[in-house]
């Protein structure tokens, strides 16, 4: 691990997650490049990630230093990160579960060596496990103050006593600690008991990337997919906290309706399998495509071209995906669960429908494409209320003053 001089003149801030960009144009989720980019110019932002065989292990990219460290050997075994997250990778292939210890142990290691070698402010965990634990040991040792930031996934899809303590001992020695939405805030809060101070932070959007004038290329992609009729979209991973089995045996019912009906299925996980033969079963492989992972930067073509984006989560922290569409003026529906609630006013930026409820999403879908000027209105405040709320300007100057605090 080659260790670069940095500014002394700024803090030296540690940032641990498990989701990073693996190399340039990679399908995974960028909200933590987006925002650690943006703070790189007041601080020396440092990167750990777990490594994933291919990618680089040392490089600087927009300033700042990302460094991937080897969890498992041989590197091309290192599945537990990545490709729909550890828990979807879990329940794809068991024997994972002897990659956990290794990669507690490979991310402490790391991290006291950097912290050995730089001089490190503090550190901003992003999620509560692993990196929220590991940090709470570093700075019990060490006596690093760490900030640490809950996304809704680590807390809604845990269901265990025992997992429960380790978020209690993660949150418990924070200096400081933000959720996505309220509802992270309140899932947290009511599985550990411990009533500590959460800001409510969510992750920003690129605005410049995620904007209206993409709909202006719709007519290409819709003669690449040969898409006659209605464009239906879902992007997220393939896991059972996204619920995309109910948007699949509602399109029966849509399709009834619509029979040139085309839904683009965008993501990767554990699940696709099972999901793509559900949709053989049903009859439905010439109206419901799976494309796989998808490029961030090539997203808002898809969102420009369809009339609906759907996502109906079971749970979620926030809902990122749904800022998006609503930025490229795609209108949404979505389940009543998590921050989704938050983010999509029923009626107003979206439709809301209950989770688990294939009846409700073909009906909501069906009333959309039946009624244009519902579809014009959700549009238009659907992209007011993204723009207002979840622009990156406005997130990164939140998270820079929490920096600034910070001692």
């Amino acid at each position: 691990m080659t260790l670069q001089p940095v500014s002394m003149s700024k803090k030296n801030i540690l940032i641990l997650t498990n989701t990073f960009p693996r190399w340039k144009n990679d399908a995974t989720p960028p909200f933590i490049y987006q925002l650690e980019k943006r703070l790189a110019h007041k601080f020396n932002i440092i990167i750990l990630v777990p490594h994933y065989f291919g990618s680089k292990k040392y490089e600087i990219i927009d300033g700042m230093e990302v460094f991937r460290f080897t969890y498992f050997w041989p590197k091309r075994l290192q599945k537990l990160c990545y490709d729909g997250g550890i828990l979807s990778n879990l329940r794809k292939h068991k024997t994972l579960i002897i990659q956990i210890p290794f990669l507690f142990l490979a991310q402490f290691f790391s991290i006291r060596k950097i912290i050995r070698r730089k001089k490190i402010n503090f550190i901003h965990a992003h999620w509560l496990i692993p990196q929220g634990l590991v940090a709470a040991i570093i700075s019990l040792l060490y006596r690093v103050p760490y900030i640490i930031t809950i996304h809704g996934g680590e807390v809604f899809a845990l269901k265990s006593n025992f997992i429960n303590i380790f978020l209690k001992i993660a949150l418990r020695h924070g200096s400081i600690c933000t959720a996505n939405s309220e509802a992270t805030k309140k899932e947290v809060i009511s599985k550990t008991n411990l009533f500590i101070p959460v800001e409510i932070i969510p992750m920003g959007i690129d605005t410049n990337l995620f904007t209206y004038k993409c709909r202006n290329g719709e007519h290409n992609l819709r003669k690449r997919y040969e898409v006659e009729g209605p464009l239906l979209l879902f992007i997220g991973r393939l896991i059972k906290e996204k619920g995309l089995c109910y948007l699949i045996n509602s399109m029966t019912d849509i399709v009834n309706n619509f029979p040139s009906t085309k839904l683009l299925i965008i993501g990767e996980g554990g699940l696709k399998n099972d999901m793509i033969n559900l949709t053989d079963r049903l009859n439905l492989l010439n109206n419901i495509f799976f494309l796989g992972g998808i490029a961030n930067d090539k997203l808002p073509e898809f969102y420009g071209a369809a009339d609906i984006f759907i996502g109906p989560s079971l749970s979620e922290g926030e809902g990122i995906t749904f800022i998006e569409a609503m930025l490229c003026g795609c209108p949404v529906i979505g389940s009543r669960v998590g921050g989704i609630k938050e983010t999509i006013t029923h009626m107003e930026t979206g439709l809301l429908v209950e989770p688990s409820n294939s009846d409700q999403i073909a009906r909501a879908v069906i009333d959309l494409l039946e009624n244009n000027k519902l579809r014009k209105k959700l549009s238009v405040n659907g992209r007011r209320k993204a723009i207002e709320k979840f622009s990156w300007d406005n997130i990164s100057n939140r998270f820079q003053s929490l920096y600034l605090k910070m001692n």
